[in-house]
């Protein structure tokens, strides 16, 4: 795998990760990672090309992957939305979790054969370009 993730750990206890969503970096948990802290030693980790950590090309099994490499194994993992998805991915593929706690999150964000109910490839396409366009409009229809 190239270049580690890089994330931030605070407290003590059994392992947590939190994972943020889409477009945001690990502070959106800082509040809660900052009360849990007191039980458990969180790990907050950015997803590539978020927070601190450099873009890469993405696609979920690889993403993933760089995930559960910076993740310890056996830990809770508290992910939202992307981080969800990519969370359920890396312990799909083997990395030992103690437990999941997936919050908006979907196993499959476009529509395939297996997965309807997720967006269809077209609306992907048009989202990317009106973000790509205007990246703080481009969330509005």
């Amino acid at each position: 795998m190239s270049a580690n993730l890089q994330f931030d750990t605070l407290g003590a206890g059994p392992p947590l990760v939190m994972l943020p969503g889409w477009g945001m970096s690990s502070t959106v948990w800082s509040n809660l990672a900052e009360a849990l802290a007191g039980q458990w030693r969180v790990h907050l980790i950015d997803l590539p090309g978020h927070g601190i950590n450099r873009a890469i090309p993405f696609d979920t099994a690889h993403a993933a992957a760089r995930v559960a490499a910076a993740a310890p194994h056996h830990a809770v993992w508290l992910a939202w939305s992307l981080g969800a998805q990519l969370a359920l991915h890396a312990v799909l593929d083997g990395h030992p979790a103690a437990g999941l706690v997936l919050v908006a999150g979907t196993p499959r964000f476009v529509q395939g054969a297996d997965w309807p109910a997720a967006m269809a490839p077209e609306a992907l396409a048009d989202l990317r370009a009106r973000v790509e366009r205007d990246p703080v409009r481009g969330f509005s229809r």
